[in-house]
């Protein structure tokens, strides 16, 4: 492959063994008629057989996969952050504990840790790049750990000048969320694990004048003798109106930490909320759709969503209300 530069290049993967992602990658490689990518596993870089930088020529293109979907790997990254976790007195599971864990489909487990286990991650990636100096990066890994903190995320925008929700102090607990809600006067609110990705963890929240609604993704199994309940990804929208319900979700979803941003309510196409998701590569949208809510506020496509044309979802809409 020729680069931009009119050098000669190559590319270097760190991903799954057996990720679709990876497969993908590949095989767009193999339409182009251009030479496999060496694949660097994740399980193979957590225990120190490979250094990236061993494998970085001039010609080298760099491309950091996602480490999702594949336990295994999960579990190496919450073994890594462990001591983080402990070291900022966050909720977190020792790291002996974590390479006893069994997978359970769904299950939402420590999802701080997980993150300051990926940063660390990212951390020795960045290093071994910078011994080996690629070509280039189709990642940046300082960008990657924002794109991981909904937090991060929106600020991010606020200091670009992009118009983001009201965002406030993360709640502790379910008792300071409604705290925080009363003192900002809101009815409605999005409350997000701060580093939960595809709709995990994701509430929408609205306070009414004799009740209380939760929308989410999330479903909470008691937990055993001596255990704290257990939280799942689940793909069917639950919903809690009893107290007792909510505090135990939001007591429990706190404590990994959560962000919590004004609830603006969806424009709609045919009774169905929509939003859209827009693709930029190089500050340019290459690729958008609009995301349908199936009844709900929550339109992740994971959902079994539904998509539509962005250009004809905007339509919809005047030219005033889509700035609004």
């Amino acid at each position: 492959m020729i680069s931009p530069s009119g050098r000669e290049c190559e590319f270097l993967v760190l991903g799954n063994e057996g990720s679709r992602r990876v497969a993908l990658f590949q095989a767009a490689l193999q339409r182009l008629q251009l030479p496999h990518a060496r694949l660097i596993t994740y399980v193979d870089f957590f225990a120190g057989k490979f250094d990236l930088s061993s494998f970085i020529t001039p010609r080298t293109i760099f491309r950091l996969e996602s480490p999702g979907r594949e336990f295994n790997v999960e579990r190496l990254i919450l073994h890594e952050g462990a001591a983080f976790a402990e070291q900022e007195g966050s909720c977190f599971l020792p790291a002996a504990q974590v390479d006893k864990l069994q997978f359970d489909k769904g299950e939402i487990l420590f999802p701080r840790q997980w993150y300051l286990g990926f940063c660390a991650l990212l951390k020795n990636v960045r290093e071994q790049l910078v011994d080996g100096k690629p070509l280039a990066a189709m990642n940046d890994t300082e960008d990657v750990a924002v794109m991981f903190d909904k937090s991060l995320c929106l600020q991010r925008f606020r200091n670009a000048g992009i118009k983001v929700p009201r965002s406030f102090t993360n709640p502790a607990s379910y008792q300071h969320l409604l705290e925080i809600m009363a003192a900002n006067n809101l009815q409605q609110a999005f409350i997000k694990l701060k580093h939960g990705s595809s709709g995990s963890g994701v509430v929408a929240f609205r306070i009414g004048k004799r009740s209380q609604v939760a929308l989410t993704t999330v479903e909470v199994a008691a937990g055993s003798v001596g255990r704290p309940p257990r939280l799942f990804n689940s793909r069917r929208i639950m919903r809690y109106e009893r107290v007792d319900d909510l505090k135990l979700l939001f007591d429990e979803l706190c404590k990994h930490g959560c962000h919590l941003e004004e609830w603006i309510p969806k424009a709609n196409i045919d009774g169905k909320a929509f939003d859209l998701r827009i693709l930029t590569i190089d500050k340019v949208a290459r690729h958008s759709i609009a995301r349908l809510g199936n009844g709900t506020p929550i339109t992740n496509l994971h959902l079994l969503n539904a998509r539509a044309d962005a250009a004809v979802a905007l339509q919809t809409l005047s030219a005033a209300r889509q700035e609004a």
